[in-house]
């Protein structure tokens, strides 16, 4: 049988810290910031191709392409291989292009559409690398339109926008009485408040949420929403018909 003496520990342990000293330690991945171009009202339905560089060397490990939009269409693009296609008003969206990478220079294409509001798009490229410090590469203010022109940065984009396009989990013990309480109402509501309003999740700073109607007789169970071309909202009654 083995024994385990206290040099033995001392020596696993000097091992344990010498690997958490050598271990390379990388930073936080930069937020994206929101783009536009600079030219023209943003409140106008105008287009934009912006196009990014960026060298890869070594082996990379995973490649890693975020993309979203606001008030705006968008097409990316790689080397000219399509990447992905965002309608106006889609959530962001998340791919894979590990394989899609070649061994120095790439380059990137985005091709914008904007609707009716303030256009913008944000991106971001995260290139894991084996034995070597990761890529990134994000919309920010150095960016060009590929006409050269330069772009306006709009802000960064927040953590939580990335998430919009995740199903949140659901469990068998899941709390499903939301709708209880939209249909009786708030009994804590105070003075200057419908007691008819259902409580809502906090928002974040600078959000606010107005309610436009409640359903009305005959109107069924809302069972959906979607916003239509022209920023109209449509929604889906859970037996038959939309309202708009």
């Amino acid at each position: 049988m083995t024994r385990l003496t206290l040099t033995s520990f001392s020596r696993l342990g000097a091992l344990l810290v010498s690997a958490a000293i050598t271990a390379p330690i990388f930073a936080e991945p930069p937020a994206p910031d929101w783009i536009w171009t600079s030219q023209g009202e943003r409140s106008l339905a105008a287009g934009a191709v912006f196009e990014r560089s960026v060298s890869v060397d070594g082996k990379v490990d995973r490649a890693t392409l975020r993309a979203t939009a606001d008030f705006a269409g968008l097409k990316v693009s790689l080397n000219g291989t399509p990447l992905l296609v965002l309608d106006p008003y889609d959530p962001p969206a998340e791919i894979e292009i590990t394989r899609l990478l070649k061994s120095g220079e790439n380059t990137l294409s985005v091709v914008a559409q904007g609707v009716v509001g303030p256009s913008a798009i944000a991106l971001s490229l995260e290139i894991a690398r084996a034995n070597a410090a990761p890529i990134h590469l994000v919309t920010d203010a150095s960016w060009k339109t590929a006409a050269g022109e330069a772009v306006s940065s709009l802000g960064r984009v927040e953590p939580r926008r990335w998430a919009l396009n995740r199903l949140p989990d659901i469990s068998p013990f899941a709390e499903y009485n939301q709708w209880k309480e939209a249909l009786n109402g708030d009994p804590t509501a105070g003075p200057g408040r419908n007691p008819g309003d259902a409580q809502l999740s906090p928002l974040p700073p600078g959000f606010e949420i107005e309610k436009i109607r409640d359903a009305q007789e005959g109107e069924d169970s809302w069972v959906s929403l979607a916003i239509d071309p022209k920023g109209r909202l449509i929604i889906a009654k859970e037996q038959k018909g939309l309202l708009r």
